[in-house]
């Protein structure tokens, strides 16, 4: 990741809940995707960094 996801909450209460969803989510874990969800999102990612990027 190059960017800090919560970084922009201004709330601590609310910050804390999200990193410990983060955390919970990344502890159970997930299915493999198909090839054409990974290039699907891939594209999607490509996109929201274009966007993003635009913003700066």
């Amino acid at each position: 990741m190059t960017r800090n996801p919560g970084s922009d909450i201004r709330s601590m209460v609310r910050r804390q809940a999200f990193y410990s969803r983060v955390k919970e989510l990344y502890r159970e874990g997930s299915e493999k995707l198909e090839r054409f969800e990974r290039d699907s999102l891939e594209a999607a990612d490509r996109r929201a960094a274009d966007l993003t990027e635009r913003c700066y």
